[in-house]
């Protein structure tokens, strides 16, 4: 019985292809994207920074405006510092 090859043959064919003629990648390239995605990122952070205010002032009964001062600020700093690492 002779086997034909099929769709693994191509996929296997094609990933071999893909391997033996790597391209340079660039690891700058996502970095003009950072200001265009910020505001998206900030509108998201509203409701974490709600949430987290809502449950520390429940959880440790500490006055409202201390409680969603730290907690902006936290958040804001390790988004600042966080989004770019991770993109």
């Amino acid at each position: 019985m002779i086997r034909k090859p099929g769709l693994w043959g191509a996929a296997l064919l094609a990933a071999a292809f893909l391997v033996a003629s790597p391209t340079p990648a660039f690891a700058d390239a996502g970095i003009p994207l950072l200001p265009v995605k910020y505001p998206t990122v900030l509108w998201f952070l509203v409701p974490v920074i709600v949430i987290e205010t809502a449950y520390l002032q429940a959880a440790l009964h500490t006055r409202w405006l201390r409680t969603i001062t730290a907690v902006t600020s936290v958040n804001l700093g390790t988004t600042g510092l966080g989004y770019p690492l991770a993109w």
